[in-house]
């Protein structure tokens, strides 16, 4: 008798521990499971939806339910069913992230060595220089001229011509796409670009538009043995049409590949790699050409 309550004592203790460690969203679990991962699942759902399930590792039927209650209320494929994309949104790993920073106005620089000034005029003295890519916080506008605080908290004049603020910021550094509105963040997404060294996204300022997208499409293309292959999306958004790169949702990505370091060995042929959601709100922007920007 002592032995087998040992083994109940060290049993609970065990699934305690567990618990903490928090879902694992590279398994799936559905009706009929009988595991640690349904009793964190279970967690997970209590504290979203205050189902009031027992707590116990058994998915049964009021598991079920509340499963496909919470996939109903977050607009996800409703069959009761804990795959990568619904246990994601549980451990609040959405894959699109907003941003309510609706008080900051940003412009990101669309040429290259583009003068600060200290004036609105071509004539004034230039304070300082600034690249392609860069990210600035937009004070005010005065005519053609944005007033724009750049290094240490300096402010300066820079040409409206060279500053977009309806854009698609790609950060290859972080591994990151931000949608940009006028001059408002509004979302942001984590991405998969070309393989480092190999396939490298290109860096540099393009178009992105609408005449060009492509709703339900296979992608093909050669693999570096020569082999091809093809693989089918739902939103394909070119935006260097000469070399065939674009955004595009990438289903075949597990939700873990989506981090900072998976473009160095396993990138893509050059596109951008996007969760499903993502590229659907990308393809349902409201706009008709934007500006996208790739920088390191």
């Amino acid at each position: 008798m002592k032995k087998i309550v040992l083994i109940i004592i060290l049993f609970v203790i065990s699934i305690s521990n567990a618990s903490a460690l928090g879902l694992d969203c590279t398994t799936t679990v559905s009706m009929g499971d009988r595991n640690i991962d349904v009793k964190r699942v279970q967690k997970a759902l209590n504290t979203r939806m205050n189902c009031n399930l027992e707590e116990d590792g058994i998915f049964g039927s009021k598991t079920y339910a509340c499963v496909k209650e919470y996939q109903q209320k977050n607009n996800l494929e409703v069959d009761g069913v804990v795959g990568p994309i619904t246990c994601n949104y549980l451990l609040g790993n959405t894959p699109v992230t907003t941003y309510n920073d609706y008080g900051i106005t940003y412009g990101v620089v669309t040429g290259d060595r583009v003068n600060i000034r200290k004036e609105t005029n071509t004539s004034s003295r230039i304070l300082s220089q600034t690249t392609e890519g860069k990210l600035y916080k937009i004070e005010s506008k005065n005519g053609n001229w944005y007033k724009i605080t750049y290094s240490d908290n300096n402010q300066g004049y820079i040409n409206s011509n060279y500053v977009s603020t309806n854009f698609v910021l790609v950060d290859l550094s972080l591994q990151r796409l931000y949608y940009y509105s006028n001059g408002k963040r509004l979302w942001s997404t984590s991405v998969v670009t070309g393989m480092k060294n190999s396939h490298d996204t290109p860096i540099g300022v393009y178009k992105l538009s609408k005449n060009n997208f492509s709703y339900k499409t296979v992608l093909s293309g050669y693999n570096d043995d020569g082999s091809t292959y093809n693989a089918p999306v739902d939103y394909w958004m070119p935006f260097i049409l000469s070399s065939g790169i674009g955004f595009h949702d990438a289903t075949w990505r597990s939700y873990s590949e989506f981090n900072k370091t998976e473009y160095l060995n396993n990138g893509s042929h050059g596109c951008v790699n996007m969760h499903h959601e993502a590229a659907e709100k990308l393809y349902n922007g409201n706009f008709n050409t934007i500006d996208v920007i790739v920088r390191n």
